[in-house]
């Protein structure tokens, strides 16, 4: 549960971002960074609370950022993965290992968040068509 809050937080520092920044997604390979800087997120709050090491657990969907606000609502925005520090991926870099092997916390382009159980990982939306 304290996760999937810190993912959702996440969400609502990108969206806060987005607002500032033309409708544009932090990019993806500093948008840890730029949430720290530009929308005053706690290092904390990048931890998955079941994950043994950090810095951060979640890595931003690669085909995202370019499309910002625009990407369809029900897009992949950030996904669980290995401790790292502004990882931008797919599904070859998600993980379930922070909650037992059953899932992981997924924030979609619309702002909410999901556990997604393990087999229904695959049905995701991670590009725009």
């Amino acid at each position: 549960m304290v996760c999937g809050t810190n993912v959702s937080s996440l969400g609502q520092a990108i969206l806060i971002y987005a607002n500032d920044y033309d409708d544009k997604f932090p990019t993806g390979s500093k948008w840890c960074d730029l949430l720290i800087a530009h929308a005053e997120v706690d290092r904390k709050m990048f931890q998955c609370r079941g994950a043994t090491e950090g810095p951060c657990n979640c890595a931003m969907n690669e085909n995202v950022a370019e499309l910002g606000t625009s990407a369809p609502p029900d897009m992949v925005l950030l996904f669980e993965t290995r401790p790292g520090w502004n990882q931008v991926g797919g599904p070859e870099i998600l993980t379930t290992q922070n909650h037992q092997n059953d899932g992981c916390n997924v924030l979609f382009v619309d702002g909410h968040v999901e556990f997604v159980m393990k087999h229904a990982l695959d049905g995701l939306r991670r590009k725009p068509d």
